[in-house]
């Protein structure tokens, strides 16, 4: 992943000079540039360490004193002191903990990798509040949208039901669970000149849960291999089980705000009602398919 989908980049060394904007900005007040980015540093850390509740309690600062919480200027000054850091690798984890601390402050950390959506993006969603509350809530609301759009596209890379129910958007389960049911069936294995293709199944988030449980990681096997009789056995099972699996009716209002873990939170935060939790976020190295970092 590069830093570039931000906008975000190192910048190009003075051939002449041999200086870079860092190198300048060194022949200033050396604590200057720490100064700086000591905000953004500090998301960062928190985000590393999983203190989720300390980056909503530095975003609610934001609406009393920005130049305590400089949330809006987050990314302009990552912008202006990109060379700072060590590498690019340094810059575009820095960017990805930004990216998962939004997701994560607006309880949808399950969909950071599901959707495309840059962290800046969402972030000045959130900001354009009134308040914390309201700018959450637009903010889930948005990414309630795009997830339903990507269910209806048939594209569900990256969303789990369990994801989705952690971070309240019960009102999207029902969809989401017909339409990997759906993408399951139509992967339904079929040989074709002695061969079969497991190919389909693997990409499916169903079937590449039934080849994991039968440890089967070929991606084709002959029509003739004796596993094959026990995939479609196991197959046609597990298709009339997904079917029959019941749907919980859920107040559309858990779709609205809730915590990282799926608890609802009333408009003005001071109550919190548990929900059902246990899911845990999709794991994978994949970039959006817009160009650079997610962040």
């Amino acid at each position: 992943m590069s830093s570039t989908r931000e906008g975000i980049q190192p910048q190009k060394r003075d051939i002449a000079n041999n200086q870079t904007p860092y190198d300048v900005l060194e022949m200033a007040p050396p604590s200057a540039l720490k100064k700086r980015l000591a905000f953004v540093e500090g998301i960062a850390d928190m985000c590393r360490r999983g203190d989720f509740d300390a980056i909503a309690d530095s975003l609610k600062e934001f609406w009393k004193d920005k130049k305590v919480a400089p949330w809006h200027r987050v990314y302009s000054m990552l912008e202006s002191s990109a060379d700072a850091f060590e590498s690019q690798d340094a810059l575009s984890e820095t960017l990805l903990l930004l990216r998962d601390s939004v997701f994560g402050v607006i309880g949808a950390h399950s969909l950071s990798l599901a959707l495309d959506i840059s962290g800046r993006e969402l972030l000045s969603i959130v900001l354009s509040g009134k308040t914390m509350s309201e700018g959450r809530r637009k903010a889930r609301e948005k990414c309630a949208e795009m997830v339903a759009e990507k269910i209806s596209k048939k594209k569900t890379d990256f969303l789990l039901v369990s994801g989705l129910t952690r971070d309240g958007f019960h009102a999207l389960v029902p969809a989401l669970r017909s339409a990997l049911l759906d993408e399951f069936r139509a992967a339904r294995p079929e040989p074709k000149n002695g061969k079969v293709s497991l190919v389909r199944l693997l990409k499916s988030s169903h079937g590449s849960e039934l080849l994991r449980t039968l440890a089967i990681h070929e991606t084709e096997i002959a029509e003739s291999d004796q596993r094959f009789p026990q995939i479609l056995e196991a197959f046609d099972r597990m298709s009339v089980e997904l079917e029959l699996e019941p749907v919980e009716a859920v107040a559309p209002v858990e779709t609205l705000q809730a915590t990282l873990d799926g608890d609802v939170i009333d408009e003005e935060e001071a109550t919190v009602v548990p929900a059902d939790r246990g899911a845990d976020r999709p794991r994978a190295g994949k970039s959006s398919k817009k160009g650079g970092v997610e962040s």
